[in-house]
């Protein structure tokens, strides 16, 4: 197999994996919004999991990118479709799949920092609702029935700690 046709398989290969985690942080957004910590340690398991994994094959790509670059005498940096050039007919199937991992990436990104943005809201909310309860005047029913007046410090939030 030639250096582009692995190349092919390589940006194939991440582009599934990357797909993957798209679709688990989009889960993800509906376990924040659902409160559901269990599911959200879950889905982000299995996203750690493939992090993992796509790092591996982040590193192969790149090999591969600076082994095309050596041969053609271009700059590592060179941006790939000047590296793949056109005259291959894998250029095409090269800047496609290079173009759908950059699309997909782009919409991880998006879901990732609207799920980042429900999560401190949630965080904001619950801090807004322990500050009131920790500052609040507490009443409760006594014995006969009658409204009265409990103690400041609720047994729930202990403030000598």
């Amino acid at each position: 197999m030639d250096a582009l046709a692995r190349l092919n398989d390589i940006l194939a290969r991440e582009a599934i994996v990357y797909t993957e985690i798209e679709q688990l942080e989009a889960q993800k957004t509906g376990a924040i919004i659902d409160r559901d910590g269990a599911k959200i340690d879950s889905i982000t398991r299995r996203q750690d999991e493939l992090i993992t994994h796509v790092s591996a094959i982040d590193s192969e790509r790149q090999r591969m990118v600076d082994s095309i670059a050596e041969m053609s005498g271009l700059p590592k940096e060179a941006p790939l479709s000047q590296l793949v050039g056109d005259g291959d007919p894998l250029a095409f199937h090269i800047k496609s799949n290079a173009k759908s991992l950059r699309r997909t990436l782009e919409r991880l990104t998006s879901i990732h920092v609207g799920n980042t943005r429900l999560i401190e809201d949630n965080l904001e909310f619950f801090r807004l609702v322990l500050s009131g309860m920790k500052e609040s005047e507490v009443q409760g029913y006594g014995k006969d029935g009658a409204i009265e007046q409990l103690s400041r410090s609720s047994a729930f939030l202990n403030i000598t700690v």
